[in-house]
């Protein structure tokens, strides 16, 4: 029932069916990390830290605490304790995608770009469906100046869900740094369109630049 509740964003009686279920498995780890997820979703990290914590002390072997405590820190900018969460999750599963692309993440934001395009392309190893690694690994080569091998990720990502907002705008970005202002401004619109704000806001900064160089 809590993880119906947690679903259906009805945090607070998600989080009230997981304590019953302390209530009476009061050492179940799996309560603790849905805890801990349940009030990160509220914005209350601190005891989506204590949950997380609590979780991992009763199974050290449980992946998906030690994930979930890595995205919360990279939340919180501590990158290389969310490095350490990350890379321990990835020692207990090799094969779990999560700790690769929020490690990669992690990397990108200490700019160690080489590391992080490494995991993003482990990502996408296990999983070539995953359009948010597609949309990372844009983002780290576009550090590095690539232009149009961002270019074609970003392509990628919009293959795989046409309604990935933010794709499009790091696509209209991309063709920006490539000079091709037209198609930089069909995406920013496209993204707009969809709810992104920084993309109305980058649709209207390029459309000012236009007006103020027009004869």
């Amino acid at each position: 029932m809590g993880c119906a509740y947690y679903a259906q964003n009805r945090l607070d009686q998600a989080i009230e069916q997981f304590m019953r279920g302390l209530g009476i498995s009061p050492n179940d780890d799996s309560f603790y990390n849905d805890l801990g997820l349940s009030y990160e979703r509220k914005g209350d990290f601190t005891y989506a830290a204590e949950m997380y914590n609590k979780a991992i002390e009763l199974n050290p072997n449980l992946t998906e605490a030690f994930i979930n405590r890595c995205y919360l820190r990279i939340k919180q900018n501590e990158i290389d304790l969310a490095l350490e969460d990350c890379s321990q999750a990835i020692v207990l599963n090799p094969v779990q995608k999560a700790a690769y692309g929020n490690r990669g993440i992690a990397y990108s934001m200490k700019g160690q770009y080489d590391a992080a395009i490494k995991d993003f392309e482990r990502t996408l190893s296990i999983d070539p469906y995953d359009e948010s690694a597609y949309l990372n690994l844009g983002l780290a080569l576009s550090k590095t100046g690539m232009y149009v091998e961002e270019l074609e990720l970003f392509n990628k990502a919009i293959t795989v869900n046409p309604n990935f907002a933010k794709a499009y705008r790091m696509r209209g970005t991309a063709y920006y740094n490539l000079g091709n202002i037209l198609e930089a401004s069909s995406n920013f619109r496209v993204a707009c369109n969809m709810g992104d704000g920084e993309a109305c806001k980058s649709l209207q900064s390029v459309l000012s630049k236009q007006h103020a160089i027009a004869p």
